[in-house]
């Protein structure tokens, strides 16, 4: 269009650019004396009735959008067959310009870009479009800072009802099966020509934050044909490896917006938005290399018990607060500490009324107790009742508590009793319990329990409901009593997971992509949702609420460890804020006292080197994500190294390789050479646990096997993995005890009782001598196996395999007991025994009464 041309009120001043779904010209608004840009079908297009069906339809969604990160829109119409819309003129670069000669940006500057674009993608996910064309070219940067994103010409509308599962409401030509989108940024599902969701907009996104980072975009070929080939089936190099100082922590968010399968990316943009916001919040201060993006977060959280002492209650609520006023509650929401002691607690309930908190609690390094509080007082009172914690409390004033509950790691088991609310004898009902709810009707009582290997939810008990080979907590009915939420742990040595519900026929239903971690589920006040704690692995666990139709969003996040207990009718809160650290002290040949050779405040170490010069290590704290990272720590106490994703399984025999295993988004083990050479990843079907070296060409794995576990055999050379036991073989993780030889492996049979299996396959031989408790840890030579205790003080003895002849050999005493646990893997040893790490977890819960969350 040539200057002076007139569309309507605006009069057109000079072109701006030009794209295939359109030309942009500056112009002015001669109504309201304005400077706009007019953007106008070109001639070639004017004509093509989808083409103009296309263009209103990106104007009508710009139009139903309002937001600060949207390119807004003024007005929409046609003049002598011109069809044009006319939106703000704004002045700056697209962030392609930005990008060009592949000028990585600095990542703080990135992730406000990024924070940006997320909300705007949320506001538009919001009102139920997607832009399915997202890409650097359709962001623009304005000179005062401002992030816009533009080109809204292949949005799409999806239905907004839950009950149809956000199913697209195609239009003419979008049907599945045709590809829309910019080559480089699609997600696989537009590759495919697939039905879309805001997901895709969410991989594109992720393509774009990895350009930023990386100054190269991540999926690219010598065609389109091979461009599409790398989002369906390759990864991205990883960022923190590129020299561009990016934090393994905002690596990790990038990865989960590039899921190839869709249920794994991030549930949605606010959620990205909230991470990225989070891990600003948690690294503070500047992102300066990978090192500080880890340990910034890990220090400021674990660091936090010391501070706590003096000022405990004042803090944690005020932190809470904080983190209520982020998400939008901060006007009435309110805080009260209702313990005061050191140690751990379990779980909490409200009473009928509302007035009284039952909970169980470890104080000061004693056993389980449960502990009376009123709502009014800050006093705790013992319930005279033996050693036991709180699994839940009936609608009639019962609890349900677990007898003799023994913690190890992150599950705990006990016996289910019944016992009135004022103290009484305790009526047992089963063993083995881990978690249990009581129905609505004050009379029956459904758990989540262990039978051999497996783990169930039986209501009434007896009736199985849902059974799997990973582990179950936080049972609780829905207010009608017609549906269990539970949390469901895939892997037995972690928390991480998913919310799940199950109905009273045994109809099971996933509602949450898989969290890092995931502590605590209750059904709202009003019955319509769930709210859990979560960790996304980059920055803090969030209280987050999930409706029975799988929309979820945040409710507030801080970080540190929130754990959700219960919800009253009134809509009251019980959390706990809970600092946990691991501790590793390693006692070393010729050392007079134990070195801390403890990793960013939670790691635990795995595996000696031959020479005892490294200690194999895995940080499985906040911004390790699911996969974790595996470190070598020099025993002389100088910084660890990085090795890379994967948690740790072992060093090889001759020092040259360590064996990781990585979880997501496909099972593999990963082995990285401890000198030069190249990592080698193996591709494995079935999800490893633990597992240890056979010989230097071979690993014994332990790995979920259908609905139960099982040991395989993993040639190193061919890459394949073959089983070595029958189903229902599991490990005493995370023990894998090879002889000397090679020969045997010690696992426990579907018994739960220790035999050494033949490499070579054949009969298992029974360990004599076995006490409950013990956990195997090394042998001393084919014949004597060190065995460690599951308590404290950790006790090392001697056990002769063939007779059961034991005899004590060490212990190591703790001083301070309070919150202390064994941890995962209490005890490393190298292949002589002159080397010892000590693993230690502690702690440190308070319990708050929340009020005003919503």
């Amino acid at each position: 269009l040539a200057a002076g041309t007139r569309l309507g009120s605006y009069e057109i001043l000079s072109p701006i650019g030009a794209g295939g779904m359109g030309e942009v010209y500056k112009a002015k608004d001669t109504k309201l004396d304005r400077f706009v840009a007019v953007k106008v079908l070109p001639e070639s297009l004017a004509r093509d009735p989808d083409a103009l069906a296309r263009f209103e339809r990106e104007a009508h969604a710009v139009a139903a959008l309002n937001h600060p990160n949207i390119l807004s829109i003024h007005d929409f119409g046609s003049h002598d067959g011109v069809a044009y819309a006319v939106t703000e003129l704004l002045e700056g670069e697209t962030l392609r310009s930005r990008l060009e000669g592949g000028a990585a940006l600095p990542p703080r500057r990135a992730v406000e870009i990024a924070t940006a674009i997320a909300r705007g993608l949320a506001a538009a996910h919001e009102k139920g479009i997607i832009h399915r064309d997202l890409k650097p070219d359709n962001v623009f940067l304005t000179s005062d800072g401002r992030v816009k994103i533009l080109d809204f010409g292949l949005a799409k509308k999806i239905s907004r009802d839950e009950s149809a599962t956000e199913a697209p409401t195609a239009a003419p030509g979008t049907e599945p099966g045709t590809v829309m989108g910019t080559v480089g940024y699609m997600s696989p599902e537009q590759v495919r020509g697939r039905d879309i969701d805001h997901r895709t907009d969410i991989f594109s996104f992720g393509a774009i934050l990895y350009e930023m980072l990386s100054g190269r975009r991540a999926f690219r070929g010598d065609s389109h044909v091979e461009t599409m080939n790398a989002i369906l089936k390759e990864e991205p190099p990883e960022l923190v490896e590129s020299g561009r100082n990016v934090s393994p922590a905002l690596d990790r968010i990038v990865r989960h917006c590039l899921e190839k399968n869709p249920e794994s990316r991030f549930h949605s943009a606010g959620d990205v938005a909230f991470d990225l916001e989070s891990l600003s919040v948690v690294s503070a201060g500047p992102m300066s290399g990978p090192a500080r993006g880890v340990r910034g977060g890990a220090a400021r959280r674990w660091k936090l018990p010391a501070a706590l002492a003096a000022t405990a209650a004042l803090f944690l609520g005020a932190g809470l607060w904080l983190g209520a006023r982020r998400a939008g509650t901060a006007g009435s929401a309110r805080f009260t500490a209702v313990t005061h002691d050191r140690g751990i607690i379990h779980e909490a309930r409200f009473s009928p009324d509302g007035r009284t908190i039952a909970y169980g609690a470890a104080w000061n390094g004693a056993a389980y107790h449960v502990y009376l509080a009123r709502t009014d007082t800050p006093e705790s009172t013992p319930l005279a009742v033996p050693e036991a914690t709180v699994l839940s409390l009936s609608s009639k004033g019962e609890l349900a508590i677990a007898l003799g509950y023994r913690q190890t790691g992150w599950m705990g088991l006990g016996q289910l009793a019944r016992v009135p609310l004022l103290g009484g004898t305790p009526r047992p009902i089963v063993d083995d319990v881990i978690a249990a709810d009581w129905a609505p009707d004050g009379e029956g009582i459904a758990v989540a329990r262990r039978v051999g290997s497996r783990y169930r939810i039986e209501y009434p008990i007896g009736k199985v409901l849902y059974e799997t080979g990973g582990w179950i907590s936080h049972l609780r009915f829905s207010r009608d009593g017609t549906r269990i939420a539970f949390a469901n742990h895939p892997v037995l040595q972690d928390d991480r997971g998913t919310i799940d519900l199950v109905d009273l026929r045994g109809a099971h239903r996933v509602l949450t992509e898989e969290w890092s971690g995931v502590q605590g589920a209750c059904w709202s006040s009003k019955g319509d949702e769930i709210l859990f704690a979560a960790d996304s692995g980059v920055g803090g666990r969030r209280l987050m609420a999930v409706r029975p139709g799988g929309k979820s969003r945040p409710v507030f996040g801080i970080p540190g460890n929130v754990f959700l207990m219960d919800v009253a009718p009134d809509g009251r809160v019980l959390l706990t804020r809970e600092e946990r650290s691991i501790q590793t002290i390693a006692y070393l040949p010729g050392a007079e006292k134990g070195r801390d050779l403890s990793w960013l405040g939670y790691s635990f170490g795995q595996d000696f080197s031959p020479d005892d010069r490294l200690l194999l290590t895995t940080y499985v704290g906040e911004g390790s994500g699911n996969n974790y990272t595996t470190y070598l720590r020099p025993t002389d106490g100088s910084p660890a190294a990085r090795v890379g994703e994967g948690g740790g399984l072992a060093l090889s025999p001759d020092g040259k390789w360590v064996a990781d295993v990585v979880y997501t988004p496909s099972p593999r083990v990963v082995l990285y050479p401890m000198g030069a050479g190249e990592a080698r990843s193996i591709a494995v079907d079935v999800p490893v646990e633990t597992g240890n070296w056979i010989s230097n060409e071979s690993l014994v794995l332990v790995a979920a096997s259908g609905a139960s576990r099982r040991a395989f055999r993993l040639d190193v050379g061919a890459g394949k993995l073959v089983p070595l036991t029958p189903e229902g073989v599991d490990a005493f993780d995370p023990y894998v005890p090879v002889t000397p030889d090679g020969r045997a492996v010690v696992l426990r049979g579907p018994d739960r009782r220790p035999a050494l299996y033949p490499i070579s396959g054949g009969a298992p031989t029974p360990v004599a001598g076995w006490r409950d408790g013990d956990l195997p840890v090394r042998f001393a030579d084919e014949r004597t196996l060190f065995v460690v205790g599951g308590d404290l003080p950790i006790r090392i003895e001697q056990l002769d395999v063939s007779t059961g002849a034991r005899r004590p050999w060490r212990q190591f005493d703790v001083s301070d007991a309070a919150g202390l646990q064994n941890a995962y893997g209490p005890v490393v040893m190298s292949r002589d025994g002159r080397a010892i790490a000590c693993n230690y977890t502690r702690r440190l819960s308070s319990l708050f009464l929340g009020e005003g969350i919503r």
